[in-house]
């Protein structure tokens, strides 16, 4: 299993109540607003799914029309500064403090709020860590969770599996995909008791960074075991060519010398075998055409290095 694949059954656990024990202490969580008609998974009973809009104080973009960039000032980010769980401020756009505070009338960014890819790259997620002021791109929505929902448990919900076929299905463009606001606010999120999400978010942080050393081993291993089996093949095929790998047979003729005989042998070979120079075992050696000729829909297929593969012709 990937790292990539044990993320995602992991995040799915977490998401159906699978990954921390349901106590009985907790309280039910209140259902808001409407329940959805297809429930696409079971949840615990003290659970409820919320559209996204439901459990949002606001939900946003950044600006559709980007400021002036200017050589310093107030940094201007896009999708690519959203990794998962990081904000990075590193930009090479700038905008003034005035466009600043324009933009910022609208999305009003503070601490906690949660930012999600929209457009081009869909589904990063970074939580506002920072003071620092900066100004976010359309392909960016800026999402302010209500106080029973836990942010980092709202932002592992998002990166799941079946929040991201979700938001991919939903998508529309032909030169990038986006999501409209409208549907990314008509999503349905699971919502546990606020102390669940906060011991989930608590199992999943210790898990996330064990992925990331299982990865490291796993690559290891992946290559040791590549490795293993060039060396298997090589070793094999030697075996095959200094007549080591099947029986010697004395019913068997002594193979004729063609051509002359090596000064140099590099290993030895059975009494009844050989060298001989490939020139002397074939009727032709030749290569391919030196002057392309020109290629049409259909026809003789023309083949090339890239079709000769492990052993094969495609």
């Amino acid at each position: 299993m990937t790292k990539d694949q044990l993320k995602a059954s992991i995040l799915e656990m977490a998401i159906s109540g699978k990954l921390v024990p349901q106590l009985d202490s907790e309280q039910e969580v209140t259902q808001i607003g409407e329940i959805p008609k297809d429930v696409p998974f079971e949840i615990p009973s003290k659970w409820k799914l919320f559209s996204l809009d439901d459990i949002s104080y606001k939900i946003t973009d950044g600006s559709h029309n980007p400021p002036p960039s200017i050589s310093e000032g107030i940094p201007v980010l896009s999708a690519k500064n959203i990794q998962n769980f990081n904000l990075n401020l590193d930009t090479t756009r700038y905008a003034t403090y005035d466009d600043f505070l324009l933009e910022n009338k609208r999305v009003n960014i503070t601490k906690n709020d949660l930012l999600l890819t929209i457009v081009g790259t869909i589904g990063r997620v970074a939580i506002v860590d920072t003071d620092e002021k900066f100004i976010l791109q359309r392909s960016v929505s800026v999402i302010k969770p209500k106080e029973f929902v836990n942010v980092k448990y709202l932002a592992y919900s998002l990166l799941s599996p079946y929040i991201n076929t979700i938001l991919y299905k939903k998508a529309k463009g032909t030169a990038q995909l986006g999501i409209y606001l409208r549907d990314l606010k008509s999503l349905f999120i699971p919502i546990p008791p606020f102390e669940e999400q906060k011991r989930i978010v608590s199992k999943l942080d210790q898990l996330f960074p064990l992925i990331e050393e299982y990865d490291i081993a796993y690559e290891e291993l992946q290559n040791l075991n590549n490795s293993i089996l060039d060396k298997i093949k090589a070793s094999i095929l030697q075996e095959a060519i200094s007549g080591k790998l099947v029986s010697q047979l004395d019913s068997e003729q002594e193979v004729t010398q063609l051509g002359e005989i090596p000064k140099d042998v590099p290993f030895e070979i059975p009494s009844k075998w050989s060298w001989c120079t490939l020139k002397d075992i074939s009727n032709k050696i030749t290569d391919g055409e030196h002057n392309t000729p020109t290629y049409t829909d259909d026809g003789i297929p023309f083949l090339s290095v890239k079709d000769i593969s492990s052993g094969k012709i495609n």
